[in-house]
């Protein structure tokens, strides 16, 4: 196809018949240039810069998101490459649930062959193993801490918690109660509470944050006690 992918809204819809999932692969671009394969679901919690749409959400895909986190994890034998959950960002915007896996962060790692088919084996591997104990199982949104969580990548890849959007704490004030409510409702399955990097949100967005989630009747959890286990048993 021509063009970036992150511009192409609407285009899954346009496919027949219509996907139930759609897996991005993509490269990773970023200052650091640190080498890294990463997870996360499209869509823009506040301004857009890069593709989509302006606090407009595309459908996550929290199960297969944890799928492809643990085979990144598990195929992954270069020490050097990190593995990581990022927070929702970019487009392109779409009603299908999908992700973006992406291997960065520069054009030597674009090319890297080994890492390039780290990703080949983990999307295969969400293509051939479908998930089907889907009802009961734990899906959060996530809130707080950095664009790149190691605690948020912790509980996907360790625990029985999937996490559908992921708004990171420098985005935490865009989060009113209609964001709120399409963070709820943009994902397949639809998160049963909240999980909050405590120490990584500011204490009065915090307090704002909290509040508007007992307007909607979503509990929440501390990210410190889900990695300690305590967690629901399901959704």
């Amino acid at each position: 196809m021509d063009g970036e992918l992150v511009s192409l809204d609407g285009f899954p819809e346009t496919l027949s018949p219509r996907p139930d999932l759609v897996i991005f692969a993509s490269r990773h671009e970023s200052e650091s240039g640190q080498p890294c394969l990463t997870v996360h679901p499209p869509g823009n919690v506040g301004d857009m810069f890069h593709g989509g749409q302006a606090r407009r959400l595309s459908m996550a895909s929290p199960l297969e998101m944890q799928q492809a986190l643990r085979a990144l994890k598990a195929l992954n034998a270069d020490p050097s490459f990190g593995v990581t959950l990022e927070a929702t960002h970019h487009g392109p915007l779409t009603d299908v649930p999908s992700f973006f896996i992406e291997i960065g962060s520069d054009s030597s790692r674009w090319r890297d062959h080994a890492a390039g088919e780290v990703l080949a084996m983990a999307i295969s591997r969400v293509i051939n193993e479908p998930i089907v104990a889907r009802d009961d199982a734990p899906v959060a949104v996530a809130f707080g801490g950095p664009h790149y969580s190691s605690g948020f990548t912790q509980l996907v890849t360790e625990t029985r918690v999937s996490v559908s959007h992921l708004v990171p704490k420098h985005q935490i004030g865009e989060v009113d109660d209609v964001m709120l409510g399409m963070l709820l409702e943009r994902s397949v399955p639809r998160p049963g509470f909240a999980v909050l990097d405590w120490k990584g949100i500011g204490g009065e967005e915090r307090r704002r944050l909290v509040a508007s989630m007992g307007r909607v009747g979503l509990k929440h959890f501390r990210l410190r006690d889900c990695l300690r286990g305590r967690v629901p048993a399901s959704r």
